[in-house]
């Protein structure tokens, strides 16, 4: 599969969710401020999951000089 489309597929996948999710935080009983907080906390948490971790496992490939997950 070509990498762009790839890419443009999982960000539209990625922003339809995010959406869903927003509108779900900010049209449930729950307090917006609330609601907001949970989606700020979540995105940190998936933002450090990978910068922390994740990043261990992305070599570089010696013949082309991509980086790619192991």
């Amino acid at each position: 599969m070509n990498h762009m489309f790839e890419f443009a597929v999982r960000m539209a996948v990625f922003a339809a969710g995010f959406y869903y999710m927003a509108e779900f935080a900010l049209l449930s009983k729950v307090d917006t401020s609330v609601g907001v907080a949970v989606i700020a906390a979540i995105v940190t948490f998936i933002l450090l999951y990978t910068v922390l971790y994740r990043s261990k496992f992305v070599v570089q490939c010696e013949i082309c000089s991509k980086r790619m997950v192991q």
